[in-house]
């Protein structure tokens, strides 16, 4: 009995090496009703010019052609008869070492929001999806995360902890103890140099009499204190700094 053997397809040499998708480069977009996962856009340029090589020399986009779809009624509250822009389009040419196609895309668009290199870059994933490119993306593989999890596994990336789960792992009852909540930390309290420092700047010039320890006492009063010793490391350097400011010239 002979066996059947299944030989590679050489047409789809090129969508075999490219048709899978990171999990680590993508994220979920939602475009009104509409959710989907997409691409990082750089990671596809990287990976075309590891086949190709650089853009713009053996492949990419070329003869672009943009164009305005535009409207006289009053959408977007814009007044009746004054022409407004409402989407942007792009017609080229995407080449590669294999061939090249005619591609066109649209987008909303919006003043001062790059539509042209909106455009472009979208004209550039949409020949790289044609191509094979995150195909995987495409056939909806990625609403499967038993497959998400083979391709985290595939490409050594650290498998994704759904924070539901975390929820629902607090909750469980555990046989051991939980650790005793952490003590605050214990405020130090202030050194013989910052004290020495401090009184150093008493008498003080302050108005029309002098910083004096009952008016240094207004300042370090704020911390519930009714003696300077009593402050802290911290507070006592906010108190030094405030008599150093009394020292400036114009205060």
């Amino acid at each position: 009995m002979t066996t059947k053997t299944t030989e590679p397809n050489p047409n789809m040499e090129l969508w075999n090496s490219v048709w899978q998708t990171p999990p680590s480069i993508t994220k979920e977009v939602k475009i009104g009703t509409r959710q989907f996962t997409s691409a990082c856009a750089q990671f596809q340029l990287k990976r075309a010019t590891e086949l190709w090589g650089t853009y713009g020399s053996t492949w990419g986009i070329r003869n672009c052609k943009y164009d305005y779809i535009r409207d006289v009624s009053n959408r977007k509250g814009a007044p009746v008869g004054k022409e407004i822009i409402i989407e942007g389009t792009l017609e080229a040419v995407f080449f590669y070492p294999g061939g090249e196609f005619e591609i066109s895309v649209d987008a909303v668009f919006r003043e001062g929001g790059d539509t042209r290199k909106k455009l472009r870059t979208e004209a550039q994933s949409k020949g790289l999806s044609l191509l094979g490119f995150s195909s995987d993306l495409f056939e909806g593989k990625f609403d499967d995360n038993k497959y998400v999890a083979e391709m985290r596994e595939k490409f050594g990336e650290e498998p994704a902890v759904d924070p539901r789960t975390e929820a629902a792992a607090a909750d469980l009852p555990w046989d051991e103890p939980a650790p005793p909540p952490k003590a605050p930390p214990v405020a130090e309290p202030v050194t013989e140099d910052q004290l020495r420092d401090i009184r150093a700047h008493m008498p003080v010039p302050f108005g029309d009499g002098t910083l004096t320890e009952d008016r240094l006492g207004k300042t370090y009063a704020a911390y519930n204190v009714s003696d300077v010793t009593k402050l802290t490391r911290r507070q006592a350097a906010n108190v030094l700094l405030a008599c150093k400011k009394l020292k400036e010239p114009g205060e």
